[in-house]
């Protein structure tokens, strides 16, 4: 959806597959699986590099958007369990009090400049170097604001929020087939999956351990200990997770080539 209104037409069969092989590379290599996935519509879709990895930068910018709306969503219902957790664990407060933010901004000030004073240079304006990385940001802009062209705005939004809905239900209705966790109910359902997309979000393999961890935390804000907490991630994690990207990402491997022979 996010690439047709750049005048282009990937077909489902690809387009599904260079996600799973998107979502198995990043099992080995953080991120990496986004580059692939553009790489692939390059490679059989004909479509730009660049222009893909925009509309990937947009896909991503919905994915914060959803997880805001979640977080409201979920606030609600667990300001106390939440409020408790920060409170034992965080110490917000003297972390700020020992974090000096002026060497933050004297560096990023320092950076600005330097980047300023190359970018302005004359020698670097008539580069071959920066006429390539013009172009290629213009084609990632395109790529980046494909969003507001869009077929069907609704539509759009209605398949985000069932992938979400998706989501949060992997790990609702798997407490259902873990005694420790099977007494727990939607409110749990959602706070777990919070500090689980988190984790995710982390730049580890796949989200692996930091997934594992904030999980436990989770958990453990409803006292299940942490063995059963780390066994439930676990539940969720390989057998869900990387059971499916593994199979799904190794089975499109062998096919996309196969299916686009001519």
């Amino acid at each position: 959806m996010l690439i047709r209104p750049l005048g282009y037409t990937p077909t489902f069969k690809n387009a599904f597959m260079a996600i799973m092989i998107g979502y198995f590379a990043n099992l080995g290599v953080p991120r990496l699986g986004e580059v692939l996935r553009a790489g692939f519509y390059s490679k059989y879709d004909n479509v730009p590099l660049e222009k893909t990895l925009g509309t990937i930068v947009s896909d991503r910018l919905v994915d914060i958007v959803s997880l805001f709306v979640f977080l409201l969503v979920t606030l609600p219902f667990s300001i106390g369990p939440l409020g408790s957790y920060i409170n034992e664990n965080l110490n917000l407060e003297d972390k700020l009090h020992s974090f000096n933010i002026s060497y933050l901004i004297i560096g990023f000030v320092v950076f600005i400049a330097i980047v300023a004073l190359i970018l302005r240079s004359k020698a670097f304006l008539d580069s071959a170097i920066f006429k390539k990385v013009k172009s290629m940001l213009l084609g990632f802009k395109d790529g980046l604001i494909s969003i507001k062209n869009i077929e069907s705005v609704p539509r759009f939004v209605l398949y985000s929020a069932g992938i979400w809905l998706c989501y949060y239900l992997m790990t609702y209705l798997t407490f259902y087939a873990f005694q420790p966790t099977s007494h727990l109910g939607p409110r749990e359902g959602l706070i777990t999956f919070i500090f689980g997309t988190l984790g995710i979000l982390f730049p580890s393999p796949g989200g692996m351990g930091s997934y594992h961890f904030m999980v436990m935390e989770a958990l453990s804000i409803f006292n299940v200990d942490s063995i059963e907490g780390f066994s439930f991630a676990n539940i969720v994690y390989f057998a869900i997770m990387v059971f499916g990207n593994v199979v799904f990402g190794i089975l499109s491997l062998i096919f996309m080539p196969i299916l686009n022979r001519k």
